[in-house]
């Protein structure tokens, strides 16, 4: 059974800017979100949303019990870690991120359920706000196909979602969707519930070695505690 948005989970809204065309194709976006899947089983995180482009990324999380934005962030960078550790990035990427402390995150700590589906509904609509379509539904990397066709993608269910505004499961996916497609005609949005984030900006944070290559088996993740024990070397708190 998929778990319950609402029960005892700290929704959490998240901005991933690279400062580089990271995920400048198709097979670096879907392998980033393999990276998130493949984590988001050891961290114990659920994805509610999702928008993928080459130069940012935006999620939708949550973590059952208290969950802060120090540990949002670590948790992040881990999912980050493990695409770095993929065959996806170019030289100047891998050379870019090894020197570099550009990455920024900005988080939001979301209360309630009208907060959390504002929040999804503006990642959705982040596609079209940058130009990339001219209708959100039209964008292919982002969790708003899911939402709009009912599938199950493993690793984020929509039902969830919809279990949590409606008893009734069908009506909520169409009233979430006229509300996508109400707000997306009324032009930009941006929700009051993202309007005082947490920005954090990372600081020699990303591993220095090369991703392993295909053929060699990848290094384990550091330990929970040992990842906890380092976000004060990792990140620095802005504001």
């Amino acid at each position: 059974m998929a778990p319950r948005l609402l029960s005892g989970n700290q929704v959490v809204y998240i901005m991933m800017e690279f400062g580089s065309m990271l995920l400048w194709d198709e097979a670096s976006k879907k392998q980033f979100i393999d990276s998130v899947l493949d984590e988001k089983r050891r961290l114990g995180i659920e994805v509610y949303a999702f928008s993928i482009f080459s130069d940012r990324a935006f999620l939708v999380i949550g973590k059952f019990g208290a969950y802060t934005e120090e540990e949002a962030c670590r948790d992040v960078l881990i999912i980050l870690q493990h695409y770095l550790k993929t065959d996806c990035l170019t030289q100047d990427d891998r050379r870019f991120f090894q020197n570099g402390s550009n990455l920024k995150l900005t988080l939001c700590l979301l209360n309630g359920k009208d907060e959390i589906v504002d929040a999804l509904i503006y990642v959705h609509l982040v596609a079209r706000d940058l130009g990339y379509v001219r209708a959100a539904f039209d964008y292919w990397w982002s969790s708003i196909q899911i939402y709009r066709n009912r599938p199950s993608w493993n690793g984020l269910n929509a039902e969830t979602v919809y279990e949590n505004l409606s008893p009734d499961a069908g009506r909520s996916r169409r009233n979430l969707v006229r509300r996508h497609r109400e707000i997306e005609r009324s032009g930009r949005f941006f929700p009051d519930c993202l309007s005082a984030p947490v920005i954090f900006t990372t600081l020699a944070c990303l591993p220095s070695q090369p991703p392993a290559s295909p053929a060699s088996e990848c290094p384990e993740r550091p330990a929970q505690a040992d990842a906890e024990s380092s976000v004060p070397s990792l990140v620095a708190r802005v504001g």
